[in-house]
């Protein structure tokens, strides 16, 4: 997927695109420029960026109660391992 195609269906900014993507985000920022400075993306990037929209829209079409489930079970264990800091 082409970064310019993530970025119009999903609300990230370069350095959360570079997060994504584990570049810098002077290398994310050279993909979107013009001229010379330009890099094209890897295809490796090009992958992870359609494997994270892949993921981020079937969370987006999952049921809400079983996201409301999902959500709990990450705050039990966040608790427990934040238990275990302070034992």
């Amino acid at each position: 997927m082409e970064p310019e195609e993530f970025l119009k269906h999903w609300a990230v900014n370069y350095e959360e695109l570079a997060e994504l993507c584990g570049r810098s985000k002077s290398t994310v920022a050279h993909w979107f420029s013009q001229g010379e400075h330009r890099r094209e993306p890897s295809e490796a990037d090009k992958r992870r960026l359609a494997e994270i929209h892949a993921l981020w829209t079937q969370f987006e079409n999952e049921p809400a109660h079983l996201r409301e489930i999902w959500a709990r079970k990450r705050r039990r264990k966040n608790d427990t391992n934040c238990n275990d800091l302070l034992s």
